[in-house]
């Protein structure tokens, strides 16, 4: 169980490294090659609020909505039921207008003409979380946060990132994006690598914790049916790690 005060992720893993889960009002970046495990924990996270009664809202930057919803489906998610007359999430489609002009929004679904326009972007994502704020702590996943940084300027990524930052710390909503790992290392990425309040790190058959505050952590993983499970039998504490060794 989350303590109070924490948002569950929907992986039970990543839950007891988080000691219970996320804050509202952070940004959490999920960091990792590509195929790795990051658009899981990203789908996991979405679908957890959902579950939890919430309101969840998904920015995809490299695929289609309904790619999205079928990725969703698989997890053992009915979209359908969070639908009706007063829909509880929104994805945010930035792919398929660049392909497809003709597209329009409906209920669910909502498109971004270019996948440069970050202003554009943030205007929807502050729409979504409007419609969404009778409900507790609105989730929003941006995967990924590589594409928009190959896209656009770091300035003007740095730029968005830190607006959408303060609209979630503001009303205790919740974000979290992908990243890929080589961009992490990039002297211009860590500025925006910075403003996350918890980084999670995967690395093959590892994840490892940072939080602002907290000694980071770390376990061994596999990827097991589509769930990141366990491979060891305890988590380790980098410092004390290191002290040992």
């Amino acid at each position: 169980m989350a303590k109070v005060g924490f948002l569950r992720t929907g992986v039970e893993l990543l839950d007891r490294l988080l000691g219970g889960g996320l804050s509202p009002g952070s940004l959490c970046i999920v960091v990792g090659e590509p195929l790795g495990g990051k658009e899981l924990i990203a789908l996991e996270f979405f679908c957890e609020g959902l579950r939890l009664g919430g309101g969840s809202v998904y920015v995809t930057t490299v695929n289609f909505a309904e790619e999205v919803e079928s990725e969703i489906a698989s997890l053992g998610v009915d979209l359908s039921k969070y639908k009706g007359s007063d829909p509880r999430y929104r994805i945010i489609d930035l792919y398929r207008p660049t392909v497809d002009f003709s597209v329009e929004d409906s209920d669910t679904v909502t498109y971004v003409p270019a996948p440069t326009d970050l202003a554009a972007l943030s205007s929807k994502i502050v729409d979504a979380m409007l419609k969404l704020s009778h409900l507790n702590h609105v989730r929003i996943v941006l995967d990924s946060l590589s594409s928009l940084m190959s896209l656009a300027s770091s300035k003007s990524a740095l730029r968005f990132m830190s607006f959408i930052k303060a609209k979630v710390q503001l009303s205790s909503n919740i974000l979290l994006t992908t990243l890929e790992r080589k961009l992490a290392d990039d002297a211009e990425t860590e500025v925006i690598l910075h403003l996350a309040n918890t980084l999670i790190i995967l690395e093959k058959n590892r994840v490892e914790v940072r939080r602002r505050g907290k000694t980071p952590v770390e376990i061994k993983v596999k990827l097991s049916d589509r769930k990141i499970v366990e491979a060891a039998t305890s988590i380790r504490n980098k410092d004390k790690r290191s002290e040992g060794s």
